[in-house]
């Protein structure tokens, strides 16, 4: 069976792209980031995320697999950190889209989970990772 090539991620969308791609990926989302910014009200703009410093996309640049683990590493945390809107009442992340769904539901007064707290006892998924290490069968 044929190994998946490895992909290398946008630091300002998160998708994934072929070594040949995000370099054409990259300035297009650039204008995608900036058009978009320059809809909203001016107070609420936010300056475009500045790329990792070691950041090469060059096509054909030698890649190990360390070396394009690390990339994804490094394009993540700024995507994280610089994308990404955390809320002020539960501290979770989300993309712009979400972020505005989010503080619909989400306020001073009534904040939301904080992240991390999905498995708690009475979710499926806490008590299926609790059937002596064994994902499926019934639940009793």
């Amino acid at each position: 069976m044929a190994t998946r090539p490895r992909m290398l991620m946008c630091y300002l969308c998160g998708r994934e792209y072929g070594t040949s791609s995000l370099p054409i990926h990259i300035p297009q989302c650039q204008k995608k980031w900036q058009a978009t910014e320059n809809l909203k009200p001016a107070k609420e703009r936010r300056p475009m995320p500045l790329p990792p410093s070691d950041m090469d996309v060059s096509p054909g640049a030698p890649r190990s697999s360390k070396q394009i683990d690390d990339f994804n590493v490094q394009m993540y945390k700024t995507f994280e950190e610089q994308v990404l809107q955390q809320c002020p009442h539960c501290g979770r992340t989300f993309s712009d889209t979400a972020f505005k769904h989010h503080q619909k539901s989400c306020t001073a007064d009534s904040p939301a989970k904080p992240a991390g707290t999905g498995l708690g006892r009475g979710s499926l998924t806490h008590k299926l990772a609790t059937l002596d290490g064994k994902v499926g069968g019934r639940v009793g």
